[in-house]
Order: structure tokens, then sequence, then C-alpha cells
């Protein structure tokens, strides 16, 4: 069963909360609908470092070829149910060849 967590930003300063707890989530949404936060969820994936991959986060992709490596940069969205990395579905190929980079919200 895919673990179910999410990050959070303040809106306004686009800082993180370091300490945000999931069930604040539905405290926030079902009280609060000018919320002040952004959430991103986790995928469920980690990348080839072992660091938890989460919508919104920029991977860098490794691509083989020959005689040079080469890489290509992409961002982590959420889109008809799945998750995706430049169109195609997070995971496939594997998260072995992907490094987390950064985040669409701090860098």
């Amino acid at each position: 069963m895919k673990e179910i967590k999410f990050r959070a930003w303040w809106k306004d300063t686009m800082e993180p909360i370091p300490d945000f707890m999931e069930q604040d989530i539905i405290e926030v949404l079902n009280n609060d609908p000018d919320n002040p936060f952004i959430f991103s969820q986790y995928t469920g994936l980690k990348d080839k470092n072992g660091k938890e991959i989460y919508e919104g986060d920029v991977v860098r992709k490794e691509v083989t070829r020959t005689p040079e490596q080469v890489f290509s940069i992409g961002t982590v969205t959420f889109t008809l149910g799945m998750f995706l990395l430049d169109t195609h579905p997070l995971g496939w190929p594997s998260t072995e060849c992907l490094e987390v980079i950064g985040n669409i919200y701090e860098n």
C-alpha cells in the first residue's frame, strides 16, 4: 500500500513548513477556504539516492548514451490520476536514473 504524505509551504513567503503534519490538511481544507498553504504530495517513490520524490520536485534524469552520459531535467506533476515526469508515468523507466535536484517552490 502506498504511503500518503504531503509537504507544505506558506503561499505568501514560499517558505517550507518544517514540522507540517498531514492531519493539518484536513483541518485547513475544512475550515479555511482561503488556506495559506501550498501542498505537495509524495509519489511513493524514491530517487537513486533514497530521497523521497514529491509532486513539484525538479529531477535530473540520466540518459545513457555512448560514449557520453546525457542528462535531462524535468518537473514531477500530477495529471489524470498519475504522477508524471515530462509526460511519462513516473517510475518508468526505473527511478534509479532519477535524482531530485530541487523543487518548483524553492528553486
